[in-house]
């Protein structure tokens, strides 16, 4: 990405140059190339508007849009707590619950819903293009809402008053609710919504040409809910004479249009425009009392979607690369791994025992093993399981374990074989050092080997290593004897970093628990 190009360009909009005398009442010139001859119309048009200055057809805005399916969902959750309070009560006692006390919880947990809830676990529901993903931001969404609304009960000490048969069938109907509105409803809102008429706002785009990206610009303006955005071509070459012409004809085409909308933005797009050309026109628009906003060119627009911009001192600096993780989501990440750690290592406790006790008895030597790994950001640290093997390798050569490997003892083919022997690393996960969820921690041997050999090898230290990870899941465990075979891991391994978030954690957990004892390449 060419950044001096978009910093030399913002710096041209920044630029003052002496504003100019408005022409009043001119009619538009016919649009010329710079070699004289004139262009042709890139489009039919309509009464009072030229070939040039084409307006599309209207669209609802995106911020409505959103706000129809959040209201939806609202409205489904309020119903579906007091349809739970009657529903269950009737059936129970013969006679309703209290439908107002639970119309007071629902009203809390819809709000839970629409603001926490999806700040931390959901996509706007604008962005939610496949079924798949509505219904699974969805049920994360539900799913915080309710622990934020059990953590407030228990806060206020309220469980006593409330039935928990109701509130078990209001969570069940609440998730059912939203995610018939989110997973089905959503899109008939959204082109409900599109075909209203509440979508008020206009767009002026000043553009260039033969330019190929206008069609895209348009339909995304559409998109994003602009009403009959209108198209100003402007042709920036030519002698100075006919830039002085061409700048006043659209300054004025601008302006009559921008007096016709209620509300608009003007969007400008002149990736080609010279700087001084561009800086003049900057100028001018500036004295017409509607929003500028300047669109990179396509290849840079690609580049810059979804990054953050931000000012460091007087510097204004793009965001191309962010850690897996957001600040908020690591946190969470890091008290689940700390809570789930140590509710395993409580629970499983026995399991230790048992292994410690089989492991002495089977083999001279020490129950656990330890092996420098690299975790997050390429760190070393000691990781820790059961010993399974007669030999204790840690040195620049490491030999993966092969079927029938002699080098395994008789109780180490068992832990091996149902993953018992990476039980210790539980305490990796409580020092930090690890986490439930990620990428399977090489040798530093292999490490380094593979470096040598895969592409981009060392992205998967961007996210700390895992007990179980996508890969495993994914049946890409076990001994890697070609290039290809580890290519394939870490494709897996580097698709985790790119997508990593708290939802994937908890599925990647719930496909291990299922698959921990039918892994046929652990050994």
């Amino acid at each position: 990405m060419n950044l001096q190009v978009l910093r030399q360009q913002r710096d041209a909009l920044q630029l003052r140059a002496p504003e100019p005398n408005w022409p009043k009442g001119d009619a538009p010139m016919r649009q010329t190339a710079a070699d004289g001859s004139h262009l042709p119309a890139e489009a039919p048009t309509t009464p009072g508007t030229s070939a040039a200055e084409v307006r599309t057809p209207g669209a609802s805005n995106a911020d409505i849009r959103s706000f129809a399916v959040y209201a939806a969902e609202f409205l489904a959750i309020v119903l579906a707590s007091s349809f739970s309070a009657a529903v269950y009560g009737q059936f129970l006692h013969g006679a309703p619950e209290n439908v107002i006390e639970f119309l007071g919880i629902g009203t809390t947990t819809a709000l839970l819903y629409c603001g926490p809830g999806n700040m931390l676990g959901s996509k706007n529901p604008r962005a939610l293009s496949q079924l798949e993903s509505r219904i699974r931001e969805s049920v994360w969404a539900w799913a915080v809402a309710c622990a934020l609304l059990l953590l407030m009960i228990f806060m206020l000490k309220a469980g006593a008053v409330l039935s928990r048969g109701a509130m078990l069938t209001f969570f069940i109907t609440g998730l059912a609710a939203v995610t018939l509105v989110r997973g089905f409803l959503a899109p008939t809102l959204v082109q409900m919504v599109r075909r209203a008429a509440f979508a008020r706002r206009g767009a002026v785009v000043i553009t260039q040409f033969a330019d190929q990206s206008l069609p895209a610009l348009l339909t995304s303006l559409r998109n994003a809910g602009y009403a009959s955005p209108i198209t100003v071509m402007i042709d920036p070459s030519g002698s100075a004479e006919h830039w002085t012409k061409e700048r006043k004809r659209v300054l004025d085409r601008v302006a009559e249009y921008a007096k016709t909308m209620a509300a608009g933005e003007i969007f400008l797009c002149a990736s080609d425009v010279p700087r001084s050309r561009l800086r003049s026109l900057k100028t001018g628009l500036s004295l017409i009392p509607r929003s500028l906003y300047y669109v990179p060119d396509e290849s840079m627009s690609q580049a810059l979607h979804g990054r953050h911009i931000s000012e460091v001192g007087d510097r204004v600096t793009i965001e191309i690369q962010r850690e897996p993780l957001s600040s908020a989501e690591q946190i969470a990440k890091r008290i689940v791994d700390i809570l789930g750690a140590t509710f395993l290592l409580i629970v499983l406790l026995p399991a230790f025992a048992l292994a410690a006790f089989a492991i002495k008895l089977d083999s001279p030597g020490s129950v656990l093993f330890r092996q420098s790994r690299r975790g997050l950001g390429g760190r070393p640290f000691d990781i820790l399981k059961f010993r399974t093997m007669h030999v204790a390798e840690n040195g620049p050569e490491i030999r993966q374990a092969r079927r029938n490997d002699r080098r395994v003892t008789r109780v180490g083919r068992l832990l091996r074989r149902s993953s018992l022997d990476e039980l210790p690393q539980l305490i990796n996960v409580i020092k930090g050092e690890m986490s439930l969820v990620g990428p399977r921690p090489h040798a530093v041997a292999h490490d380094e080997e593979f470096a040598k050999i895969i592409e981009n090898y060392e992205i998967r230290q961007h996210v700390k290593p895992g007990m179980t990870g996508w890969a495993q899941v994914a049946g890409l465990r076990g001994e890697t004897p070609s290039p290809d075979a580890m290519a394939k891991r870490i494709e897996a391994d580097l698709w985790y970093a790119r997508n990593a978030s708290l939802w994937l954690d908890i599925q990647i957990l719930l496909r291990t628990a299922i698959a921990i004892f039918a892994q046929p390449n652990a050994y």
